[in-house]
């Protein structure tokens, strides 16, 4: 019996040996699980780090006008030399190939092409098409995919932003306010144009002119010039409008066709068909002030609308380092920052803030200030 419980007290304690040891052996295959998933964890997040600085340096390159221009941002030791040379797609320095899709802004319509064929011709493997359709589709078409570029000459909205859209501002431009090339009256005060767009004047022999109907044009609902225009003059809801155009070739058109018309455009859009108002502050006029010449700054440092400069260079400054008396940004949009799109649309904006590009937008939209 003694024998029994002995051999009794040894299996047991040899039960609970072992069990101690599976225990002690678990604990420790749970550290080291949970120290490979630590490991694991600051990899990936080291990883997402070096990506979003690697996005940002590439963001910032751009924005200073270089990157692709001067092979920096896509693959280091590339110098990017020669016509039509881009990042491949094998990652190998050759020729740049594909599509960039835009979509937006009419007002944009002459500052788009001219870029679009000077980038063409410099990479002649990649096709730019261009829809005019106005701002907010422009956006619109970004959003759902079917657009690598949005032209819009507005801000983007805090809903367009939460959609993930990423304003890349490229120029500002003067809105020009216009009549037929009848219309004796050549000059208006901020009020004055107010005051026609509220249907407070109605008559053109109020202005001192002949006595004839306004007929006050305008862009339709959507159209950035449009919003640049109301936000500007405080009227955002408030316009009796006429006719409402969907294109500033057709704001153009109802103007120089219509005798008492008045309607805003783009400056840079302006042809012979229609003759430009200069614009006037109301404070200058009131306090007894003969007005400033039109194609100068006035003291607060704003341009007459019928001659105001863009400067590009600088991010769209107007010329003076004041403010337009009415103006439009124009804004390139697209669906996350610039590095995280294709290498055709990064080139587009690496042109666009390259020399060449900067030559072309002054050209059109006017020279900036030294």
């Amino acid at each position: 019996m003694r024998g029994e419980g002995a051999a009794g007290k040894k299996e047991h304690s040899g039960v609970v040996g072992a069990a101690g040891t599976q225990e002690t052996e678990g604990a420790e295959k749970g550290f080291h699980r949970r120290k490979v998933y630590l490991e694991m964890l600051a990899l990936l997040l080291a990883t997402v780090w070096a990506g979003y600085a690697l996005c940002r340096v590439w963001t910032e390159g751009i924005e200073q006008g270089q990157g692709i221009e001067q092979g920096q941002g896509i693959e280091q030791g590339h110098s990017g030399k020669g016509k039509g040379e881009g990042p491949a797609g094998d990652g190998m320095q050759g020729r740049l190939s594909g599509t960039v899709r835009m979509a937006g802004s009419t007002s944009m319509e002459e500052v788009v092409w001219a870029l679009a064929e000077a980038f063409m011709e410099k990479y002649p493997d990649v096709t730019v098409t261009v829809e005019f359709v106005g701002s907010s589709a422009g956006a619109e078409a970004v959003i759902r995919g079917s657009a690598d570029i949005g032209n819009l000459s507005r801000s983007i909205s805090p809903e367009e932003e939460m959609l993930g859209l990423v304003e890349n501002k490229v120029a500002v431009s003067g809105i020009a306010v216009c009549v037929d090339v009848s219309n004796p009256v050549a000059e208006l005060t901020r009020g004055q144009l107010e005051d026609i767009y509220k249907g407070r004047i109605t008559d053109w022999r109020e202005l001192g002119g002949e006595e004839l109907p306004v007929v006050t044009v305008g862009r339709e609902a959507g159209s950035g010039t449009r919003e640049a225009f109301e936000d500007a003059l405080g009227l955002k809801d408030q316009c009796a409008y006429a006719n409402e155009m969907d294109s500033t070739g057709a704001v153009m058109a109802r103007v120089a066709n219509t005798p008492g018309a008045i309607g805003y455009i783009s400056s840079d859009a302006a042809n012979g068909t229609v003759r430009i108002l200069k614009l006037t502050d109301r404070e200058t006029e009131e306090a007894g002030e003969p007005a400033e010449d039109p194609g100068k700054p006035s003291g607060d440092g704003r341009e007459a609308v019928g001659s105001a400069e863009a400067s590009v260079a600088d991010g769209g400054r107007p010329a003076g380092q004041g403010e337009y008396v009415l103006s439009c940004p124009y804004i390139m949009v697209t669906k996350g920052e610039i590095c995280a799109q294709s290498a055709p649309v990064q080139a587009w904006f690496a042109f666009v803030r390259s020399r060449e590009g900067q030559d072309i937008l002054k050209r059109i939209l006017g020279p900036a200030d030294e």
